[in-house]
């Protein structure tokens, strides 16, 4: 490999290099953290908005929290937005954007945070100041590839996946460059320093990947491997596989354990990345009889499995009769280092008994969250109720119930009865039955990423009018029920199921006609809504969800007209809603009725000051119609609800960077 050749380049570059280094290191980042404390500082003493350069490749603008501001026109923020927006459009490539408050939600793990560097200005960084920080990649690529240029290291820069690939030769490592933006700005020690001290620990990372390659050669006799992207192909007989060294070298870190000793623990095909990751998953004791081949231990009164989730699904690992000592470990290890990465979908409910609270939760595997803490507690930062003990209890595997301590259990069993109910109604099956039971102690450290979608008490009350209409309803009651059960989950497709074997037994009932047709128009599929819409507004003629509806399902066709009309008479019925005055006032601006757009529009603002869709409708209007101020206006309060919109903000960029009239 390639030893005796980086340690003669470790040794001469820190004869060299080393003074040189730290001395332009510690400037770079004295005047990085100065231009961003000047910058705190005008907009404390002053009240005003600021931008200025903080270095290589990144600019800031700097807000006051409102009840700071002390400018002498109310207009002073907006021209610092208009300023940035301007220096944005003068640079040349891509500009990213970061702003303060999400770095500060994420809080990363770099060292030292503000609340070190920027003592003085906590309570500020802490308020609802407004800091936007722009940042040009590529800029901060070449201060990488200068700095990898001091230790002979090639350095290639992949604007696609945003990171700088470095190499000696033979390996190589790819430097994410969001990674090091945010080490920057967290710490207040600019790119420079950063770019500078990763790529200065990469000679002896690359010497860590030569050591293991030796390893893995001593533990797999026969073995051949050849450094390919990123990785090694791997290969012994008729087994190979791609290597990840970077990944090897983590979990030898992590492990604390020497090369030869990881390995092992491990076998060959243990080691092979396929873009799968490992996950403890909690069973049911009765699945070994079913799997008897699969790697587990007892956990409980449950078994924990270990299993690879990939884009093909779910793969159980399997145990074989020669596993090296310590194999269950190792993967164990491997699941740990892979919880960030754990993804969970599902739907949840909140339930009170007296000052006891609990947070029900199904989905698939949903009771596998009990077997790391961290997810459990990233859980709880999702839905906003995070706690340091709780009890964990299940009776099944798509759900889990994780509720106070000392919650009675009485309280237990009637919530784990209407969580079923959730479950077979997701799920079509409530899994394997279990029992779990158990109290955990959480840190303040959360892990994965969850998404949940709350359950309100209607559909339970709506689930059970359907059990009750199913013993001694008429004929279609259970299903129109049931429709209404997956409507409220989200389920559009299950919900239209239901709702056309409701309307079997009674084609020209209006309420029905409009649910299938609402449904429809969920499900994309707008040129079998009109039909049932259309029977709905007959059956209901005061019904304004019924024209509403109607139009929707028109304008998504493009029948613009007749869109119209359906808006109108929705309007008519229910002059106050202003989603309807929004959706009418597009229609007119579909039908070059622009002033009948403007006057329903801002009709609309007037019910709903901060509706985007109003907003955004303005901010085209005006556009279209030469008023370029009252179209900046509406665009910067619509991009100030929705950050992410995309044509928002480039109606913004153009408005502020082009003063002539609209093409």
């Amino acid at each position: 490999m390639a030893t005796r050749w980086l340690d003669r380049v470790r040794g001469s570059v820190g004869r060299v290099f080393s003074g040189g280094i730290t001395a332009l290191r510690a400037q770079a980042e004295g005047e990085f953290r100065a231009a961003f404390i000047a910058l705190l500082e005008e907009v404390t003493t002053r009240g005003v908005a600021a931008t200025g350069d903080l270095g290589p490749g990144i600019f800031a603008l700097v807000l006051p929290p409102p009840d700071a501001l002390r400018a002498p026109v109310e207009d002073e923020p907006h021209r610092a937005i208009d300023d940035a927006l301007n220096r944005l459009t003068q640079r040349r490539g891509n500009v990213a954007s970061v702003t303060w408050s999400a770095l500060r939600e994420a809080a990363p793990a770099f060292s030292p945070d503000y609340r070190r560097w920027g003592a003085r200005f906590s309570s500020l960084l802490e308020s609802d100041v407004g800091i936007i920080f722009f940042v040009d990649p590529s800029a901060i690529a070449r201060e990488i590839a200068r700095a990898a240029s001091r230790f002979r290291l090639r350095a290639d820069y992949d604007p696609e996946e945003s990171c700088v690939l470095v190499s000696d030769g033979v390996y190589e490592r790819a430097l994410a460059l969001d990674s090091a933006v945010a080490e920057a700005l967290w710490t207040m020690r600019g790119p420079v320093v950063v770019a500078a001290e990763r790529v200065t620990r990469l000679p002896a990372e690359f010497l860590e990947y030569d050591e293991m390659a030796e390893a893995l050669l001593r533990r797999f006799p026969g073995l051949t491997l050849t450094p390919q992207d990123g990785a090694w192909q791997a290969s012994v007989g008729p087994v190979s596989g791609r290597v990840s060294y970077r990944e090897l070298v983590r979990q030898q870190r992590r492990a604390e354990l020497d090369p030869d000793a990881l390995l092992t623990r491990t076998r060959l095909s243990d080691l092979f990345d396929d873009g799968s990751c490992v996950h403890r998953k909690i069973k049911a004791p009765s699945f070994i009889s079913a799997y008897p081949d699969t790697l587990y231990r007892s956990w409980g009164g449950c078994i924990e499995a270990l299993a690879r989730d990939g884009q093909d699904g779910t793969r159980y690992i399997r145990r074989f009769d020669d596993d090296p000592r310590g194999r269950y470990a190792h993967l164990s290890l491997m699941a740990t280092m892979a919880r960030s990465l754990h993804h969970f979908t599902g739907h949840m409910f909140r339930a009170e008994v007296g000052s006891r609270q609990a947070i029900c939760i199904a989905g698939a595997q949903a009771v596998s969250l009990a077997a790391e803490p961290a997810l459990v507690s990233g859980v709880l930062e999702a839905v906003g109720s995070p706690r340091h003990r709780v009890r964990l209890c299940s009776t099944f595997e798509h759900g889990l119930i994780i509720a106070d301590h000392d919650l009675v259990e009485e309280a237990i069993e009637v919530l784990g009865a209407s969580l079923r109910l959730l479950a077979v109604d997701l799920l079509e099956d409530a899994g394997d039955a279990l029992r779990l039971e158990l109290s955990m102690e959480l840190d303040d450290h959360s892990s994965g990423c969850c998404e949940l979608r709350e359950v309100p008490g209607t559909y339970f009350e709506l689930r059970e009018r359907a059990d009750q209409a199913e013993r001694s309803g008429p004929p279609g009651r259970n299903a129109y029920f049931r429709g209404l059960c997956f409507e409220i989950l989200g389920l559009p497709e299950r919900a239209l199921e239901h709702f056309t074997r409701a309307l079997r037994y009674d084609r020209d009932d209006g309420e029905l006609n409009l649910l299938l047709g609402r449904t429809l128009n969920d499900t994309g599929e707008f040129d079998r809504a009109t039909a049932f819409l259309e029977r709905a507004v007959r059956a209901l003629p005061e019904d304004a969800d019924a024209s509403n509806s109607l139009g929707v399902a028109y304008q998504s066709m493009g029948a613009s007209q007749e869109a119209l009309r359906a808006f109108e008479r929705a309007a008519a019925l229910s002059p106050e809603d202003p989603t309807i005055l929004v959706n009418l006032g597009r229609a007119y601006f579909d039908t070059d009725r622009l002033e009948s757009a403007r006057d329903m529009l801002t009709r609309a603002l007037e019910r709903a000051p901060a509706l985007f869709e109003a907003h955004a409708s303005l901010a085209m209007l005006h556009f279209r119609n030469g008023d370029r101020d009252d179209a900046l206006e509406h665009a910067r309060v619509a991009l100030a609800e929705r950050p992410e919109d995309e044509t928002m903000r480039e109606l913004v960029a153009l408005l502020v960077s082009d003063p002539g009239e609209p093409s």
